[in-house]
């Protein structure tokens, strides 16, 4: 009997699935029956990478990476036209998303905190929209570029003080204000912005960082301007 006789078999007679015969049969079939499909962009690892928008010409055949992994999916994961076109089209086809804030498990990301890109205003999170659309992968200099351009205005330790945070709300800065601070017996005029950039440093439960909030907080925060809620 072969592997598709046994499913039709199967499926003709109604079994529900996790009964004791559809347990039976699968213990009994799984393993001359049942393969892993091919995935593409998975790499050697076991981790699965992104998938490019992109037509790949190899040997007189023209295809997107979208239908080649289509068709690889119908394919085992052993089966050698699956780990040659791996190992053949996965750097074209396949790549690494670059996030804006690098590894999301140690940072968090003000989404709507407001930034310019070449002259015109914009949010965190149209820098990294505008990331994942132009496809552009981690490590690569326009990555990094990036990163390094926009990662202290957007993003932050998950753990780190937020002068504009109160009661599970994050608010704007307000970059127009001003305040004075003390140190070393000396009046200084700071704006807030550079205020809440030094306040960041910090951990949240810092003594500082508790009275830089208590001090701060009315003159620089916009209430009418919530980021996170």
């Amino acid at each position: 009997m072969t592997c598709g006789e046994v499913d039709r078999t199967i499926r003709s007679g109604n079994i529900l699935v996790g009964s004791a015969t559809c347990n039976n049969a699968r213990d009994q079939y799984r393993s001359a029956c049942c393969t892993e499909e091919c995935q593409l962009c998975r790499d050697p690892d076991g981790d699965f990478l992104d998938l490019r928008e992109r037509v790949v010409k190899q040997g007189g055949y023209e295809a997107t990476c979208q239908e080649i992994s289509t068709i690889l999916s119908t394919t085992a994961k052993e089966d050698s036209l699956c780990t040659d076109a791996q190992s053949q089209l996965g750097g074209e086809c396949c790549y690494e998303q670059c996030a804006l804030c690098g590894d999301q498990s140690d940072m968090n990301t003000e989404w709507y905190a407001t930034v310019n890109f070449q002259g015109f205003s914009t949010t965190c999170l149209g820098i990294d929209y505008m990331l994942r659309a132009e496809q552009v992968s981690d490590g690569s200099d326009r990555c990094s570029e990036l990163q390094g351009a926009y990662m202290d205005r957007c993003c932050y330790a998950a753990d780190s003080c937020q002068l504009c945070k109160a009661d599970g709300k994050l608010y704007e800065v307000d970059p127009t204000k001003t305040v004075v601070t003390e140190q070393s017996f000396r009046s200084t005029v700071t704006t807030c912005t550079v205020i809440d950039e030094t306040m960041s440093k910090l951990g949240k439960s810092d003594q500082q960082c508790m009275e830089g909030k208590q001090n701060y907080f009315g003159q620089c925060c916009d209430l009418s301007d919530v980021i996170v809620s």
